[in-house]
């Protein structure tokens, strides 16, 4: 299949929105908002006002009522949802980095706990840099041991 749509311009794509059935109370701020946010990415925020049930509908807005203002709107509250979410979860990850690393490698008196030969840095040093998932899969095949289950506690599990 061969992509055959081309680009739009700033105002090509306010014109679009427009003859879908969105109102722009002031155009030159939503030039800057999509000089700055791609259109692909705040026209996620469109959907739910479109009708995007019925082809021949061409995405439009389903009430007369909804302006950009209201889509930058909800794209602002996503990107800040996010990044509480992320801010908290970023404390979460680390002090399962740090509670592994600690309670395996004291209570085993083994800096190199999840490896037979110090191949590798230790514990400490290693879960730093490893991604989030792959601390996650690390945690879960570890046996249910007591060391497990004072990691669980530590997090208040």
């Amino acid at each position: 299949m061969k992509y055959t749509k081309r680009p739009l311009t700033i105002d090509e794509q306010i014109n679009r929105l427009e003859q879908r059935g969105l109102n722009f109370t002031n155009r030159e701020q939503a030039k800057c908002y999509l000089q700055n946010i791609s259109y692909y990415r705040l026209r996620a925020f469109t959907y739910p006002f479109q009708n995007n049930t019925d082809p021949s509908a061409d995405h439009k807005f389903l009430r007369n009522d909804i302006d950009f203002g209201d889509i930058v709107d909800l794209y602002i509250f996503d990107r800040r949802l996010r990044n509480l979410v992320f801010n908290e979860l970023e404390k979460i990850e680390i002090a399962v980095r740090t509670q592994l690393s600690l309670i395996y490698s004291v209570q085993s008196h083994d800096p190199f706990w999840y490896y037979d030969t110090p191949a590798m840095p230790p514990s400490w040093m290693s879960l730093e840099v490893v991604t989030f998932g792959t601390l996650s899969r690390l945690y879960k095949t570890l046996d249910k041991t007591p060391l497990k289950r004072q990691i669980a506690r530590s997090l208040q599990l």
